[in-house]
Protein backbone atom coordinates (compact mmCIF):
# COMPACT_ATOMS: atom_id res chain seq x y z
CA UNK A 1 0.00 0.00 0.00
CA UNK A 2 1.36 3.89 -0.81
CA UNK A 3 0.25 6.78 0.83
CA UNK A 4 0.97 9.92 -1.37
CA UNK A 5 1.32 13.65 0.03
CA UNK A 6 2.08 17.49 -0.91
CA UNK A 7 4.87 17.24 1.69
CA UNK A 8 6.83 14.52 3.19
CA UNK A 9 5.79 12.16 6.17
CA UNK A 10 6.93 10.79 9.17
CA UNK A 11 7.18 7.06 9.60
CA UNK A 12 4.44 7.39 12.25
CA UNK A 13 1.86 9.66 10.16
CA UNK A 14 2.57 6.71 7.44
CA UNK A 15 1.55 4.07 9.60
CA UNK A 16 -1.69 5.84 10.79
CA UNK A 17 -2.89 6.92 7.31
CA UNK A 18 -1.85 3.27 6.03
CA UNK A 19 -4.33 2.26 9.21
CA UNK A 20 -7.02 4.35 7.87
CA UNK A 21 -6.60 3.22 4.00
CA UNK A 22 -7.04 -0.05 5.24
CA UNK A 23 -10.39 0.43 7.50
CA UNK A 24 -11.13 2.85 4.39
CA UNK A 25 -10.99 -0.31 1.67
CA UNK A 26 -13.12 -2.77 4.08
CA UNK A 27 -15.79 -0.03 4.38
CA UNK A 28 -15.70 0.82 0.42
CA UNK A 29 -15.13 4.58 1.17
CA UNK A 30 -13.74 6.67 -1.30
CA UNK A 31 -12.30 9.56 1.38
CA UNK A 32 -12.55 10.35 5.03
CA UNK A 33 -11.13 12.89 7.01
CA UNK A 34 -8.02 11.54 9.05
CA UNK A 35 -6.38 13.39 11.78
CA UNK A 36 -6.04 17.31 10.40
CA UNK A 37 -6.46 16.36 6.37
CA UNK A 38 -8.17 14.11 4.24
CA UNK A 39 -7.10 11.16 3.13
CA UNK A 40 -8.31 9.92 -0.80
CA UNK A 41 -8.53 6.94 -2.32
CA UNK A 42 -6.78 6.89 -5.91
CA UNK A 43 -8.02 5.16 -9.32
CA UNK A 44 -5.22 2.59 -8.27
CA UNK A 45 -6.83 0.65 -5.32
CA UNK A 46 -3.58 0.16 -3.18
CA UNK A 47 -2.72 4.30 -3.25
CA UNK A 48 -3.31 6.89 -1.32
CA UNK A 49 -3.31 10.00 -1.16
CA UNK A 50 -3.05 12.38 1.94
CA UNK A 51 -4.07 16.16 2.25
CA UNK A 52 -2.81 18.19 5.42
CA UNK A 53 -4.96 20.66 5.96
CA UNK A 54 -3.19 21.75 8.63
CA UNK A 55 0.17 22.13 6.74
CA UNK A 56 -1.95 24.23 4.24
CA UNK A 57 -2.93 26.84 6.82
CA UNK A 58 1.06 27.23 7.83
CA UNK A 59 2.14 27.60 4.18
CA UNK A 60 -0.70 29.31 3.15
CA UNK A 61 -0.88 27.14 -0.10
CA UNK A 62 -4.88 26.52 -0.77
CA UNK A 63 -5.65 29.51 1.05
CA UNK A 64 -8.47 31.94 -1.15
CA UNK A 65 -8.06 34.19 -2.83
CA UNK A 66 -10.48 37.51 -2.63
CA UNK A 67 -10.34 39.12 -5.72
Amino acid sequence: MKITCGRRLWEVEIEALIGEAKLMLALKQNSNWVGNGTLYRTTNENVFHFIDHAAMLVTGKGKQRNG
